[in-house]
């Protein structure tokens, strides 16, 4: 099994509608919302609304950056997302 950093070098949160993974989702409201965490380079918010993760790294071969889908979610099955602490999980870069 990879380090799971070896899958990017940030930390995200997504948070998606409770009860998207079984399929009991009624309201997207952040009061009920499911919270999955991950490591990825890059996050998208693509103009259809989807929202894709990607990993970045070198081909060994030829030397040129590619890049790996390591999580996406289709539009409407995500609330909203943030860059994440590794130590606390919280928001990174907000002030209050």
């Amino acid at each position: 099994m990879q380090e799971a950093t070896s899958y990017g070098r940030h930390y995200w949160c997504v948070k998606i509608p409770q009860g998207l993974s079984d399929g009991t989702a009624v309201d997207a409201t952040l009061i009920d919302a499911t919270e999955i965490y991950l490591y990825a380079d890059t996050c998208t918010i693509h103009p259809s609304g989807s929202l894709e993760f990607k990993r970045v790294a070198k081909d060994e071969d030829t030397g040129e950056q590619v890049s790996f889908i390591n999580f996406a979610l289709a539009p409407g099955e995500w609330i909203l997302v943030y860059a994440a602490s590794v130590s606390d999980r919280s928001a990174l870069a907000v002030e209050s």
